[in-house]
Parts: C-alpha cells; structure tokens; sequence
C-alpha cells in the first residue's frame, strides 16, 4: 500500500489519535495547489476540461472557470488522484471569493468533501479566508458538517489558529448573525479618533 506524504510524517503511535495540531498541520500541507498544467483545447474531452478546472479554480480564475463550466467542464468533478478535491475545494483553499462565487452560479456543490471530510467551508475557515467563508455561509454551506475527524468547519478554524472565524461560524450563533459577524470581520478596524 502507499502511503501518502501525510501518512509518512504521522508517527506510527500517534495514529490512532485524533490531535488538533496534526489537523492544523494537515490542513497547511494539502492547501498548497498542485497544478497539473492541463490546457484542454476544443476537441477535449470532459475530462480534460474538468480537470483544467480544478487548475483554474486552485489559481482562482474566475473567467476560465465561467468559459470551461459553459464547455461542459463538470463543475463537481472529484479529483480521485488528489485527495478527493472539487474545483469549489479548490477554489476555496486559495482563497479565491470570485471563483468561488462563480462555481456556486455555476451549481457547485457544497457539501461535496475531500478525502479529510472536509467541504468547501472546513477549508475556507481552517486558512483564514474570511471572504469565502462568508460566499460560501451565504450560499447555504452547513456550518454543522463534520469532518473525518468529527470537526466542524468552527472547530478546524480554532485548532488553524483562526479564532475570529471560530467565533462567527460557531453553532451557538444563530444564523441570521454569521453573515453579520463576517463582514465585520471583512471591514477593516477603525481608528480611534
């Protein structure tokens, strides 16, 4: 069997415990992109397209997404190759609030997740991306969905050091006040005076 990258860091006699740092950890080595460089001309298959999708949604190219989704790129095509990724995962792990915006027009799928159980909203919250989460909590992402580890997206925030985005995605606001909690977190502090 082969082990991925994460497996070979992971001591052996910690495996079997879910700690919080090996879930920050995880999530800071899968957020990297992995582009595979694949440019799908005309005659490409839908394969070929989807997969030049997930590219575009990881650069956050909110054009390219429109233009291939309209080719008939699947706009929840799933990476088996590569943790099980979406464009929409994608798009939100580079943080990327136009393409995000873009693949929910287009009928992205957002309880979709990667191999982790975590969805669109899991990744947005653990690195901080504020403006998707808040696209991603006004298109309806559940903030209630677990991860393989039986974290919400709340829980993968504060254990990511993303205590802001703890506090406004967590269960016990109601909510009608997440999207005013993260726009306050989205508008800049003012000065005193």
């Amino acid at each position: 069997r082969l082990l991925s990258t994460w497996e070979r860091q992971v001591p052996e006699k910690s495996k079997g415990r879910v700690r919080p740092e090996d879930s920050a950890a995880q999530l800071r080595m899968v957020a990297k992109p992995r582009l595979r460089g694949v440019v799908a001309g005309l005659k490409a298959t839908r394969r070929e397209r989807s997969e030049e999708l997930l590219d575009k949604a990881s650069i956050g190219d909110a054009n390219a997404i429109q233009r291939l989704v309209s080719m008939n790129a699947d706009v929840n095509y799933v990476d088996a190759g590569r943790d099980d990724v979406t464009p929409l995962i994608n798009a939100a792990s580079a943080g990327s609030r136009p393409a995000v915006e873009a693949l929910i027009l287009c009928r992205a799928d957002l309880t979709l997740f990667d191999r982790f159980g975590w969805t669109a909203l899991h990744r947005a919250a653990g690195l901080g991306h504020v403006g998707v989460v808040d696209a991603l909590v006004e298109a309806g992402a559940s903030r209630k969905s677990r991860d393989s580890k039986g974290l919400e997206p709340a829980e993968l925030a504060a254990v990511a050091g993303q205590d802001a985005l703890r506090t406004a995605l967590s269960s016990n606001v109601a909510d009608s006040n997440v999207l005013a909690l993260l726009q306050q977190l989205k508008s800049p502090a003012k000065a005193p005076g």
